[in-house]
């Protein structure tokens, strides 16, 4: 785990207690790395099959054409689930 995920698992236990609307530099910070945070997490997609033959795929997130599926998308980098 790195540093900031572990900064992030904190903010998120104390944002409970954080008025993220109040402007204090508080909840500036939070918000900051917070959007920060949102910003670096990774997509996640799935492969769409383009007909019944299953010869061409869609990627979920940017609909980017592939011949056969790859873990990553090579346009968008989404990481693909199985479904």
């Amino acid at each position: 785990m790195t540093r900031e995920e572990l900064e992030m698992r904190t903010l998120v236990r104390e944002s409970d207690v954080i008025d993220r609307t109040d402007g204090s530099e508080l909840a500036k910070a939070f918000n900051h790395l917070w959007d920060k945070y949102v910003e670096q997490a990774p997509k996640m997609g799935h492969w769409i099959p383009v007909d019944d033959k299953n010869d061409a795929f869609d990627c979920s997130e940017c609909i980017a054409m592939v011949a056969r599926k790859t873990n990553y998308c090579p346009r968008c980098g989404a990481k693909m689930e199985d479904r």
